[in-house]
């Protein structure tokens, strides 16, 4: 699906743009008995976001830019960035029994990007090379998120989506939203 603004070069792959988070610390706050609670902490969100064009590479410059390649095939080419996350979530729940509760949550999440890097492979000339570039891409330092959650017992489906453009203003890439769709695990 192309993205709109944009052409078929950033198009991303979703079933390989995967994504994975963290909660390194959780803190409900009971609002009503075991069954509506404020949900806060502190974790970190993983992603890679990887791109279908096997000829695009993202230039480090200032204001994102990116080049094509036709001479070169890339077998590996993702964008991969790291944030410290704070969810700030209202839950409802059917029992206070975790293992056997229906759970509803909404709320939102703002994350702070640490790191980021290009990394990529490809083969030329017999030769493989596997450049990983660090850099900011243009990358917003920060998100936020729009969050919704269900679940039962321990296991949760979760969809995040990005109330800011994943891409500095400014950019070619004005209108890449994130969002992330899976399942969570409840530990």
């Amino acid at each position: 699906m192309p993205l709109a603004g944009l052409d078929n070069n950033l198009e991303l792959d979703y079933g390989r743009s995967v994504s994975w988070d963290l909660n390194l610390f959780e803190k409900d706050f009971r609002l009503y008995k075991q069954h509506v609670e404020l949900v806060t902490g502190l974790g970190m969100h993983f992603a890679n976001y990887t791109f279908t064009s096997k000829y695009v590479t993202l230039n480090n410059t200032t204001p994102f830019s990116y080049s094509t390649d036709s001479t070169i095939s890339l077998s590996k080419n993702k964008l991969k960035a790291t944030y410290i996350t704070a969810p700030l979530m209202i839950g409802f729940s059917t029992s206070k029994d975790e293992n056997k509760a229906v759970r509803l949550a909404v709320g939102g999440q703002e994350s702070w990007r640490i790191a980021s890097r290009l990394k990529q492979e490809y083969t030329s000339g017999g030769e493989t090379y596997k450049p990983r570039v660090r850099s900011d891409y243009n990358l917003n330092p920060f998100l936020f998120h729009a969050i919704a959650s269900v679940g039962y017992g321990p296991v949760n489906i979760y969809a995040n989506y990005g109330l800011n453009p994943l891409f500095q203003s400014n950019t070619t890439a004005n209108d890449l939203m994130p969002f992330d769709v899976g399942l969570q695990l409840m530990f």
